[in-house]
């Protein structure tokens, strides 16, 4: 077991508070990242682990491990990384969909999914109580010192990470302005979706 600290960081209670952490491994140490587990109180947390780095006998080097943790309000919280969980208690988390258009991501409270070739982020986006469709959700656009205004043109999306606790979807693209794009600035947008959140992060 490694320890985890948490110092006291809020006023109120973070009931499934989305955190990673990078672990380093002696060589030998650690062979797979296939029973890894944080534990809480007891209690084994959503957890999702990925081998970012090898040793030359093939064992990890650094581990890149994402879980949901309950921290308490107005309370340090120690939590612990189990390396040789059973993964008995694994729970549903986010799920990813690769469509003939694009990605549908399932978090439990929210759904979405994004489509290839538009020009919009989102095709369509339920919060469990509305339906937004893809009319809804304009942009980004940019607009330069001459007044250009840039429409945005996202190309395909891919999943560069999948798992329970967390999905990351990306997509290259590019700000087009004037006849046929004779301007243009690059981009590439991320979306980070966590199990049982109502919101994701978006990086442009």
């Amino acid at each position: 077991m490694i320890n985890l600290y948490f110092d006291k960081l809020y006023r109120y209670p973070r009931l499934g508070e989305p955190c990673s952490i990078a672990v380093p491994f002696a060589q030998g140490e650690l062979a797979d990242a296939g029973h890894v587990g944080v534990v809480q109180d007891g209690k084994q947390m959503l957890t999702q682990a990925k081998v970012t780095s090898r040793h030359k006998d093939g064992s990890v080097r650094y581990l890149f491990v994402r879980f949901l943790a309950d921290l308490p309000a107005n309370q340090k919280a120690v939590l612990a990384l189990d390396v040789s969980s059973s993964g008995a208690a694994v729970q549903a988390g986010v799920a990813v969909e690769k469509t003939d258009t694009g990605y549908f991501a399932d978090c439990g409270v929210l759904k979405f999914a994004v489509k290839n070739n538009s020009s919009h982020i989102f095709e369509m986006v339920d919060d469990g109580n509305r339906i937004y469709t893809e009319k809804q959700f304009e942009g980004p656009y940019l607009k330069d010192g001459d007044g250009c205004r840039y429409s945005c043109s996202i190309g395909e999306w891919k999943a560069v990470e999948t798992g329970p606790v967390c999905a990351v979807l990306a997509a290259k693209g590019s700000n087009l302005c004037g006849d046929g794009g004779k301007k243009k600035i690059d981009f590439e947008l991320r979306i980070a979706a966590y199990a049982g959140k109502p919101w994701v992060e978006v990086s442009y």
